[in-house]
């Protein structure tokens, strides 16, 4: 009731033009944690003055269209209007709590990447509903069942679900990239390692890595224990050896990789794993 017409003929508060302004959506300019952290204090802080304020124009508006204040205020207080408002408010703190516990989901560590992409979808569901109607009254009683249905699901609907899957199924492919990219460059270095020449005419490289923790035969340290006899690959040719050699030092680091990999994921939802 509240900023309409009708308010305007009865002395309420004059009409808010700018209502469908994506400013008005404060989640939109939250771009770090500190800021954050900012609004959730600012919006438990002005709680009770918003929904006094709320109680007063609701109240200022009957007393004006001839009602007794007593009988304004009370009908206010137990107005659908003025409950609409007030839980609007309160699932509205409920989802900053809720972005401020996905930065801080690391219990050790906070980082606010984590919160961003509830954020912003958030911001865009609340600027859609902003926009669609015609109304202003049409355009809060839908902002409210949004935050109510929000909150009954714990702000996790199935169209953010599968935004987090996509995010982590990139950083699963970005990773797999750069396993295969660092596999690459130590296979290149290794291979030029061995094929250069170390002085004596002999570019196997094998009187160098006499003095080196290093097998002769597939040219790796640490694989195995021991020198040629112990190699695993022992009954391979030399390029043969240094092949398999490679690969099974790639495959361990992609295996060390992904598990760290996945402990994280797991730590942040376990979306992937699900």
């Amino acid at each position: 009731m509240a900023g309409t017409q009708t308010d305007m003929e009865l002395g309420g508060d004059p009409m808010d033009l700018n209502w469908k302004s994506g400013s008005k959506i404060s989640l939109t300019s939250i771009k770090s944690l500190a800021q954050l952290q900012e609004r959730l204090s600012e919006l438990r802080q002005g709680k009770r003055a918003v929904e006094q304020t709320l109680l007063g124009r609701i109240s200022s508006v009957l007393q004006h269209a001839g009602y007794d204040a007593n009988i304004a205020n009370e009908w206010a207080v137990g107005s659908i209007l003025y409950r609409i408002g007030c839980d609007s408010q309160y699932f509205y703190i409920q989802l900053h709590e809720h972005n401020l516990g996905q930065a801080w989901e690391e219990e050790t560590s906070c980082d606010f990447d984590n919160a961003k992409p509830e954020i912003e979808h958030h911001a865009a569901e609340l600027r859609c509903r902003r926009t669609m109607y015609s109304s202003r009254i049409m355009m809060v009683c839908a902002v409210y069942a949004y935050l109510r249905d929000q909150s009954a699901g714990n702000f996790r609907s199935a169209k953010l679900q599968e935004k987090r899957q996509k995010i982590q199924m990139l950083a699963v492919k970005k990773h797999v990239a750069q396993v295969e990219s660092t596999y690459q460059k130590m296979k290149e270095l290794q291979t030029k390692a061995y094929t250069t020449d170390n002085g004596n005419g002999n570019n196997n490289g094998r009187r160098n890595d006499r003095n080196k923790p290093m097998c002769w035969k597939c040219h790796q340290a640490g694989v195995h224990t021991g020198g040629k006899d112990n190699c695993l690959w022992k009954n391979l040719s030399d390029d043969e050896a240094k092949a398999k050699a490679l690969e099974w030092v790639a495959a361990k680091q992609a295996q060390i990789g992904g598990q760290n990999l996945f402990k994280l994921i797991e730590g942040r939802g376990g979306m992937m794993l699900g």
